[in-house]
């Protein structure tokens, strides 16, 4: 790809992050919350056992600072609960309360609908393809950060 080419894919990026955070998608919760959520969603959906913070900075990649200022704004604002393990008091699992469920649901449909809007505008065939590449491009840039991209890069140079 020329640099040319990669220019235009970063402001096409930037563009994208600046749409999606200015036409305020989310009404209610900050996308970090959003993310959050659905974490926990997800797993109270499937029965399994509930995220510690540690957990969801694995999974959101965000600081451990962030987190703890996140969750405790969410704790306050009554979206979470937290709670010691009984076998490992340590140990301090994070719930979505149920009322807020309801809410997140809302906010999740929300962001389907963008999605569906999209989707009517490409169409099946290149949506599935937009998914291929984007998915394509998030692991290229974990591999990158990791060090494996510029590893190889160097050992061809």
């Amino acid at each position: 790809m020329s640099a040319k080419n990669q220019e235009e894919l970063l402001q096409a990026w930037i563009r994208m992050s600046v749409c999606i955070r200015g036409n305020r998608i989310l009404t209610d919760m900050s996308m970090n919350e959003m993310m959050i959520c659905g974490l926990l969603y997800e797993r109270q959906q499937a029965g399994s056992e509930d995220l510690t913070a540690k957990e969801l900075c694995e999974r959101t990649r965000l600081l451990k600072s962030q987190m703890n200022k996140i969750l405790s704004d969410m704790e306050a604002a009554g979206m979470i609960e937290r709670f010691r393990c009984e076998e490992d008091r340590r140990r301090v699992y994070i719930r979505m309360k149920e009322g807020h469920v309801r809410h997140y649901m809302e906010e999740h449909r929300r962001i389907m609908e963008v999605m569906a809007a999209v989707d009517r505008e490409l169409g099946e065939e290149k949506m599935r393809e937009l998914t291929n590449l984007v998915q394509t491009a998030t692991q290229v840039v974990d591999r990158f950060q990791s060090g494996e991209s510029r590893d190889a890069q160097a050992s061809v140079e």
